[in-house]
């Protein structure tokens, strides 16, 4: 009698599974749609580029704050960067693995960049970096004023950051191992010249 009740529960895993499917592939759409230039969050777009009826959203994501929310929640836990370089060294070398990095998580990267919902982040990003681009330039950057010592950490960062790569991949149409080649250079370029100034200066 038990063996025949097991028999007849329902077996509901495969509509779980289907229902996280679908979700992820909203959720996905929506960070497709927001990663464009000027792209805005529009749910009807979403079930379009989803394929889903748009109650099938709704269902899962129930405002338009919910969707928003959960790119935010997706962009949180796929976004973190390869380690901050802690030497010259360090991030002449690092070009490559951050490229390689924007080019994997390239939905989520264009979101960042180009939705204003998402400036928070992008900005946070931004601190993360300028911080440890500081520590890892102390030990060439001490002969220069406060005020040159920002700008050229400014710079590293806007060289190397997301904005740049996806205007010179978009914009200018440039292959990706240029952009990264030279990216690489401009990058070495300023630090040959800190670190040649650096000397003559102790």
């Amino acid at each position: 009698m038990a063996n025949t009740e097991r028999k007849r529960r329902y077996d509901n895993s495969g509509r779980r599974l289907q229902a996280v499917r679908t979700r992820r592939r909203i959720l996905d759409a929506a960070i497709e749609l927001v990663g464009r230039p000027g792209g805005a969050l529009v749910v009807n777009e979403v079930a379009r580029r989803a394929e889903v009826a748009l109650p099938t959203v709704y269902k899962h994501f129930r405002t338009r704050a919910a969707l928003l929310a959960a790119i935010k929640e997706r962009v949180d836990q796929t976004a973190a960067r390869p380690p901050v370089s802690r030497s010259p060294a360090e991030l002449r070398a690092s070009v490559s693995d951050l490229h390689a990095f924007f080019k994997a998580r390239e939905g989520v990267i264009r979101a960042i960049v180009h939705n204003p919902d998402l400036t928070p982040l992008r900005d946070a990003a931004f601190r993360a970096r300028d911080a440890g681009m500081q520590s890892a330039l102390a030990t060439i950057t001490k002969h220069l004023s406060r005020e040159e010592e920002a700008a050229v950490r400014a710079l590293l960062v806007r060289i190397m950051a997301a904005p740049a790569w996806l205007a010179l991949q978009d914009e200018h149409r440039l292959p990706a191992d240029v952009i990264t080649r030279m990216t690489g250079w401009a990058v070495g370029a300023l630090l040959d010249r800190l670190e040649a100034d650096a000397r003559r200066s102790t």
